[in-house]
């Protein structure tokens, strides 16, 4: 699939203002994909959301939700893979969500830096939880023997009870030769009668395909750590 031309982006851009200069490339996706993608504006109407998708039972439903194509004054991307159903291309942005092709542009962002125009962040980025020192286990996420998610969802506690805080993180690191497994400096405690780990002052996983890793062996074996998602590597 061809690369869309820079101007629909900076047509985009124009609609919204400039966009603020940072760096995300080297971070966690919620979603680890190849390709940066943005809604377009619709040739229909002013709606500027975008519905989301679902894929039950091989047919793809709307979730009754939709994103918007900016926040603020600020153009939002999103990591994304185009996947063929039924011979027609979605994009998918998450686990188990999708976007129609029609309004979707992929971005040439080596073009983009070129032209001092670097994305910001992206909608489906999940930024690398604060450092924890108190950590005396490493863990790690294992695959969903269910489904092809590569994600867990993080808590909080809060009055005794953990809440979801509305963020996840991903299994891996970066996508294709430079995906890497994501690790996490953690302390098993319990919480609610339940075996939980913190994985910061406040933070917890509490998935049952979190596992912990034996240290002790890997530095027998000589295998280095590539990367924490909350610790200095």
């Amino acid at each position: 699939m061809k690369k869309a031309i820079l101007g629909i982006i900076l047509a985009t851009i124009a609609m919204f203002g400039t966009v603020n200069v940072a760096q995300a490339a080297d971070k966690t996706y919620t979603f680890e994909a190849s390709d940066t993608i943005v809604i377009t504006a619709s040739r229909k109407s002013d709606s500027h959301k975008y519905d989301v998708y679902t894929k039950k039972k091989g047919k793809m439903v709307k979730t009754g939700k939709a994103e918007n194509m900016a926040k603020g004054n600020e153009i939002r991307y999103w990591r994304a893979n185009p996947v063929e159903v039924k011979g027609k291309t979605w994009w998918q942005i998450a686990d188990n969500k999708y976007f129609k092709s029609g309004r979707v542009a992929v971005v040439d962002t080596e073009e983009m830096e070129k032209l001092g125009q670097p994305v910001i962040e992206y909608a489906n980025y999940t930024p690398d939880l604060p450092t924890y020192e108190g950590g005396n286990a490493v863990v790690v996420i294992a695959a969903s023997p269910k489904n092809d998610s590569q994600t867990i969802g993080v808590y909080k506690l809060k009055n005794d009870k953990l809440v979801y805080t509305g963020k996840r993180v991903n299994m891996n690191k970066g996508n294709g030769k430079n995906k890497t497994i994501q690790h996490w400096k953690a302390n098993k405690v319990t919480v609610d009668g339940k075996d939980v780990w913190q994985v910061g002052d406040n933070l917890y996983f509490k998935s049952s395909r979190v596992k912990e890793l034996n240290t002790v062996r890997m530095n027998d074996l000589e295998q280095k750590i590539d990367n924490y998602g909350n610790y200095p590597g």
